[in-house]
Parts: C-alpha cells; sequence; structure tokens
C-alpha cells in the first residue's frame, strides 16, 4: 500500500502507512526495507536529516541494504561532507563491490579530497 501511494505522489500518507508497518513488523529485511522507503520519502519531502536518520536505521535492520548507505552517502556529497560521504560509500562497497552508483560516488569523494590516484582507481571498476 506504502508504494502504491509514493507512486501516486501522496508520499505523506505513505509515510503514514511504512511507519504503522514498522510498529509490527519484525523480519529484518522487511524492516530494513521499510526503513529504506521512508528515507526515499523524507528525501523527496526534503527533510534531509530525517531520511538519513531513516536510512541509518535501514543499514542497521538488515546490513545487506548496501543502497541505504549509499544514499546517505549521496546527502553527504551534496552537503560537502566528502570524509563523511566516504565512510558510508566504502561500507557499501564492501556489500556490493559492482554497483555503479557506489562506485561513482567514491570517486567523487575521492576527487573532491584531492586523492586523485583512488578516484581513478575507482573510475576505472566502473
Amino acid at each position: 500500500e506504502g508504494l502504491a501511494l509514493a507512486k501516486a505522489g501522496n508520499l505523506k500518507d505513505a509515510v503514514s502507512t511504512w511507519e504503522r508497518v514498522l510498529e509490527y513488523s519484525t523480519l529484518a529485511e522487511l524492516r530494513g526495507a521499510t526503513l529504506f522507503n521512508l528515507g526515499r520519502a523524507h528525501e523527496k519531502l526534503g527533510d534531509l536529516d530525517a531520511a538519513m536518520q531513516r536510512y541509518h536505521e535501514s543499514a542497521e535492520a538488515h546490513p545487506a541494504q548496501y543502497n541505504a548507505l549509499c544514499n546517505i552517502g549521496s546527502i553527504l556529497i551534496n552537503r560537502g561532507q566528502y570524509e563523511e560521504a566516504l565512510e558510508n560509500l566504502l561500507k557499501a562497497a564492501e556489500i556490493n563491490p559492482q554497483d555503479k552508483l557506489t562506485i561513482n560516488n567514491l570517486a567523487i569523494c575521492y576527487e573532491s579530497l584531492g586523492q586523485y590516484d583512488k578516484a581513478r582507481e575507482w573510475r576505472q571498476k566502473g
């Protein structure tokens, strides 16, 4: 139901639905996915702090949720917080070393930090 609401543009209703799911959800994978969806909704609503909190919770609930770590990295890159972004992106790359967005964001971080050799290494992986 939450995804249908989000796709229809009813993000606030989708957030309410996902919040209710969290009240009774104990499966790590379902909690991780629900928290990730909440992060995306908050990000689209412009509440980046809430989005990052939900992404962190998603990664904690289900450690295979590498895309939550990548999204945290993207937000931090946009804020110019490259070292903090790098921490999350490297964790995401450990989980899924083939993810193109993670690889690209790692290269951006290293370039922004003046570590051009490492940036080049990551670009070659992509």
